[in-house]
């Protein structure tokens, strides 16, 4: 017999209760699976509810998903690690699962934001994600997966990013300091 999939919460402890009408007394099921050479399970009756017995010729058979480990440990994010503030830069990441279940990937930006949850993608195929900083500084970039069962995995080593002012601030400021003191201007001319 065969029942429909049934989705399960990886730790929680599930039981199978069957029943069915015979002419005189109602049969009722058990499934378990301690002190079983046999992995997949026992199969218990009772006539009553309160009297079981081990159904010698029958089997019980369980199917299930999402029980294996985490992903592995992602690899450091690649990317660029010096660049501008206001400027949009992709970085990458890999591993595989053990499982071979599909994977997200989560960047951590080191400034307070993350990219959300990238994927799926296939065990072992790059994940990828965007971002760009607005303010000047030094960042840790970082990178975690996470199965299509919700396993995670430990962060990556970091990738140490410089965000150095934007060259096009810094003249736009001097710019303003310009024109605020004309007499700035006239001294500069005289350095030339």
């Amino acid at each position: 017999m065969s029942f429909n999939d049934i989705p399960i919460v990886a730790g929680e402890t599930y039981y199978m209760i069957m029943s069915t009408k015979l002419k005189s007394n109602t049969v009722y099921g058990i499934g378990t699976g301690s002190n079983n050479p046999y992995p997949d399970g026992d199969f218990w009756m009772s006539m009553n509810w309160f009297e079981w017995e081990k159904g010698w010729d029958d089997d019980l058979c369980f199917k299930t998903y999402g029980t294996g480990g985490p992903p592995n440990k992602p690899s450091t994010p690649s990317g660029k690690v010096n660049g501008k503030i206001n400027v949009d830069y992709t970085y990458t990441s890999v591993t595989t699962d053990l499982d071979g279940d599909q994977i997200y990937y989560l960047f951590d930006w080191g400034d307070g934001t993350d990219s959300g949850w990238v994927g799926p993608f296939n065990s072992g195929v790059e994940g990828s994600a965007s971002h760009k900083w607005i303010v000047k500084g030094n960042y840790d970039v970082r990178v975690k997966a996470k199965d299509v069962y919700n396993a995670e995995s430990p962060w990556s080593d970091p990738l140490s990013v410089t965000m150095p002012r934007d060259k096009a601030t810094s003249y736009s400021l001097l710019q303003r300091w310009i024109e605020r003191y004309p007499l700035l201007n006239r001294l500069l001319l005289l350095i030339k």
